[in-house]
């Protein structure tokens, strides 16, 4: 009992309310300790220290101090293990700021708290220092750039790259979601080519994995029929992200993905069990295991425990008609044949959704009419994120897809053979496109209320935003052959709606400016503007009252013109928009195919580029 009241006390107050009361550790208490700010024991050590000086009995307090005290030593030494091989790592290759440093930046970018198993089995590496320099590094380039330093963000990237091409790195599942990092980090940084490279790498690595003896597809490597392998689990898991990587990289570079041939591991079922997992920490750098653990999966299974894997299925059914888009793009495939395509996936898409679990589109129904209700909606459980993820993917392949097939069936007189068929064609997808867009918004806006971030979609959530711009953009520059004829009063109408809701989807891209990809796809909305006749793209006087037409004097651009209303709606000074698209408007400027702009609209853009 005297040795832990010694290690407890740290001082004493002398004051006659106080006076002969030990005091728990103030170390604790010190706002300038950064450990334990982080992981919020500050503020359990000044509640412990309250209590303590409130207490008629010191002693009943002992109990609870000392626990309070294992655990910070708990915290502290792994704390102290991470920092050790962070030191090890930044040493051996000579990065630009010290441990503490490191420690603090992975904290802010990949929180302890994080549920995700891929940054828990990261921290439980870490802190056994077992991590491995190729995680470390990936983990701290990511961390750089979200903290804003350069020079460490350069030399950590260099340092994984060099790590991971000499060969020194094991296939495992550290390894495997590390790269997905770098994936990620190299689509918004603006390395599109690597974000293929990486994702395949990833893939491959993960094929290379061998569990309890047994190759890819691991067939029969699992702990027998009703158990819940949790290791088999987590490398399904682990393997399906990759390929659903490689299959955004597709869909992104406009690739083919021919993965859909031969064996397929099974998708994972214990999603549930997998998040409630531990991951400890193994002899191998980068793998973990997973100590025995009640199985938590009812029969029938939950309506959360399949999210997931959902998800996964929804790309497999969209991979053969992304494939034929590749093919006709590339001639290797008719037109006709693209439609037959198109129409066998949404058959099986409807059928699909219709298998869904009875409890997801009530679910689904009632998070957007809550978002609806009230502009800050309460956070969402994570089983309900996956949902609003799943039907994003659901939209955004549904509209890629019959976009592609609408700008085939405009740019032919016939098709199928048939002119009434065509023509039937041409509506359907110009009515699916506008409804899936609707839809995507409708769910970004409500992600936003329900405080589900856009950078947690990754790579999708620019796709959705690019969808999302091409279809309004397209409203705005219509040609008759778009769609059909309209008269002046709705023409302006339509062109109204679809500035408000490009706006909505331009805002997103100015949230994520520093995703190189999102800052292409704000260039492409003014690059489509600028190609058109100002005229055309200009409203006719009177189309906005007057009275609620706020005037911006610096806009180089008429004040109906659309780009003038875009900057009106996105509330941006004219030089912070023109500085998003400053290629766009220069190569207006001085390319030799460039529309020509008049002389006053050449100089006030000049003046602002100055």
């Amino acid at each position: 009992l005297t040795d832990m009241i010694c290690g407890l006390a740290a001082e004493r107050r002398q004051t006659p309310s106080t006076q002969g009361k030990l005091l728990p550790n103030r170390a604790l208490l010190d706002p300038r300790n950064a450990a334990a700010n982080t992981t919020g024991r500050y503020a359990a050590a000044l509640a412990a220290s309250d209590a303590w000086l409130r207490s008629d009995d010191p002693l009943a307090c002992l109990a609870e101090d000392a626990a309070l005290g294992v655990e910070a030593a708990d915290a502290d030494a792994a704390d102290a293990a991470a920092l050790a091989a962070l030191h090890a790592v930044a040493q051996r290759h000579a990065l630009p700021g010290a441990a503490h440093e490191l420690l603090e930046l992975l904290r802010g970018s990949f929180g302890d708290a994080e549920p995700r198993m891929r940054t828990r089995q990261f921290w439980a590496t870490l802190r056994a220092g077992t991590a491995g320099d190729f995680a470390a590094l990936a983990h701290v380039a990511v961390a750089a750039r979200d903290g804003r330093r350069a020079a460490l963000e350069r030399a950590s990237f260099a340092a994984a790259r060099r790590e991971w091409g000499a060969g020194r790195v094991a296939p495992t599942t550290g390894a495997v979601y590390s790269l997905l990092l770098l994936s990620d980090y190299a689509f918004q940084t603006g390395r599109t080519a690597a974000l293929w490279d990486y994702a395949s790498q990833a893939l491959g690595a993960v094929r290379r994995i061998r569990l309890r003896g047994h190759a890819y597809p691991w067939a029969g490597a699992g702990a027998g029929a009703g158990a819940c392998d949790v290791e088999l689990e987590h490398l399904l898991a682990c393997f399906w992200c990759a390929w659903a990587r490689v299959f955004a990289a597709a869909l992104r570079l406009t690739r083919r993905f021919g993965d859909h041939d031969g064996a397929l591991p099974p998708l994972p079922l214990h999603n549930e069990c997998l998040d409630a997992a531990v991951p400890l920490p193994d002899a191998v750098a980068g793998a973990v295991r997973f100590g025995a653990a009640p199985c938590r999966r009812a029969a029938p299974p939950p309506a959360d425990d399949a999210y997931m894997a959902a998800t996964w299925r929804c790309c497999l059914l969209a991979l053969p008609a992304h494939n034929c888009h590749v093919d006709l793009l590339q001639r290797r495939c008719a037109p006709a044949r693209f439609l037959d395509v198109l129409r066998i996936w949404d058959d099986r898409a409807r059928v699909w959704r219709a298998t869904w679990h009875p409890a997801w589109e009530p679910r689904l129904a009632a998070i957007l009419r809550v978002s609806r209700a009230a502009d800050l909606a309460p956070p969402l459980a994570a089983a309900d994120s996956w949902l609003l993820v799943l039907a994003l993917m659901c939209a955004t392949l549904r509209l890629r897809l019959h976009r592609a097939a609408l700008a085939l069936l405009l740019g032919a007189d016939v098709l199928t053979g048939d002119v009434l068929l065509d023509d039937i064609h041409r509506h359907r997808c110009h009515f699916v496109c506008l409804e899936a867009a609707s839809e995507l918004q409708e769910l970004l806006a409500a992600s936003g209320r329900v405080g589900v971030p856009l950078d947690r979609f990754g790579v999708w959530v620019v796709l959705v935003l690019e969808q999302l711009a091409a279809v309004h953009t397209a409203r705005i520059v219509r040609r008759s052959r778009d769609g059909p004829a309209l008269s002046a009063a709705a023409d302006t109408a339509a062109k109204l709606d679809a500035v408000r809701r490009l706006a909505v989807a331009m805002r997103h891209l100015v949230a994520l400016r520093r995703w190189t990809a999102a800052l292409c796809v704000f260039t492409s909305v003014v690059r489509a503007v600028l190609v058109e006749d100002d005229a055309r793209m200009t409203l006719p006087p009177g189309a906005i009252p007057a009275a609620h037409l706020r005037r911006i004097d610096a806009s180089p651009w008429p004040q109906l013109h659309v780009l003038t209303m875009l900057i009106r709606e996105l509330e941006m000074d004219p030089r912070q928009f023109c500085a998003f698209t400053v290629p766009v408007v220069y190569a207006s400027l001085v390319a030799p195919a460039a529309p020509v702009h008049s002389a006053s609209g050449r100089m006030r853009i000049s003046s602002l580029l100055s």
